[in-house]
């Protein structure tokens, strides 16, 4: 089966929109790295913005050497075609299985070549009942939930080797961005192979610190894959604060918790533009721990199953159009 979850989609049929592509991996030695390329229209932007390369790199030894750099280009710059798996934004280019490129920002200067065999299927978060109602503003699929890197990064001159490094890779798009959301993501643990996380929380309505969202929650751990399904989005949680992000889902016979966490000096901020002008701010750390916990239902009890560890191995972020911290913002379900 082809894996088609990196298709172009560039609809302008509302006139707003937007799509991003994106990288997440951390290496040994305390380093972790979020590269994205961007599509984005809105008649109230300049076409200078029309594409945009993002970058972060996050340092635990050091966490003053963390980056976090962009760069927009202009239409003639571009160049996509809708349903096919590739792109050129500026120098970069895409295709399924390699993400190569490179731009100049702040003073700095990375490049990137990233080479993956890709996943057979794409792992889809927004039940597909939802999507039949048209009731999301966006879609959000992961191509490639569990794959391994192969080439470099360079940063400054500092060229780091990347050899059967394990990575996630994501693709979203839509022409509205939600009120604000959590997202988190793991395929590297310290005590089991071939597991995974994929965790997205958004908001559908909310005041104050008390929200509405739906939580779409996706696992694979040593016994099986749990996926998001429609009934899931009523019985699920999320929150978070203070570099705490929690996920819960859960179906007939079983229950899935995750749990993230980082602290502050482990973030970087990029200032975002929604598809009709907002603006947002994207708190993101790819150094997070995380803790997977899986239960099975017996009778009226819920039994432990597996938990699941990994250490600086995780990615997250929250996004918000708040002017906020870390350590000030919260996100709470209602229920």
């Amino acid at each position: 089966m082809k894996n088609t979850g990196n298709q172009v989609v560039w609809d302008l049929s509302k006139g707003s929109f937007y799509e991003t592509w994106y990288f997440t991996f951390a290496i040994p030695g305390g380093q972790a790295f979020w590269i994205r390329g961007t599509l984005h229209h809105n008649t109230e932007l300049d076409k200078d913005r029309i594409g945009g390369l993002w970058f972060a790199r996050f340092d635990a030894g050091n966490p003053q050497r963390n980056l976090s750099l962009r760069a927009f280009y202009p239409e003639s710059h571009l160049d996509f075609i809708k349903g096919r798996s590739e792109f050129e934004i500026g120098s970069a280019s895409f295709h399924e299985g390699c993400f190569k490129g490179g731009f100049e920002a702040d003073g700095h200067r990375v490049s990137w070549h990233l080479d993956y065999a890709a996943n057979t299927e794409p792992l889809w978060l927004v039940p597909a009942p939802l999507k039949l109602a048209r009731i999301p503003k966006a879609d959000v699929c992961v191509p490639n939930v569990d794959i391994r890197l192969f080439g470099f990064v360079e940063v400054d001159g500092e060229r780091i080797d990347i050899d059967d490094i394990p990575a996630g890779q994501a693709h979203h798009w839509g022409y509205h961005f939600a009120h604000s959301w959590l997202w988190g993501h793991c395929n590297e643990f310290d005590n089991a192979r071939d597991c995974w996380v994929e965790a997205l929380s958004v908001e559908m309505a909310g005041k104050g610190r008390a929200r509405v969202p739906a939580v779409m929650l996706a696992a694979k751990f040593p016994s099986g894959i749990f996926k998001p399904h429609t009934l899931g989005l009523v019985l699920s949680h999320s929150s978070y604060s203070k570099g705490v992000w929690t996920f819960a889902g859960q179906d007939a016979t079983r229950r899935v918790e995750a749990r993230f966490s980082a602290p502050e000096e482990y973030f970087v901020c990029q200032p975002y533009v929604s598809p009709h002008g907002k603006e947002y701010f994207c708190h993101n750390s790819c150094l997070c721990d995380v803790m997977l916990r899986v239960y099975e239902r017996k009778i009226f009890r819920w039994i432990l199953l597996h938990e699941l560890r990994s250490s600086k191995k995780a990615a997250a972020e929250f996004c918000t159009p708040e002017y906020t911290s870390p350590g000030r913002y919260e996100f709470k379900s209602l229920f």
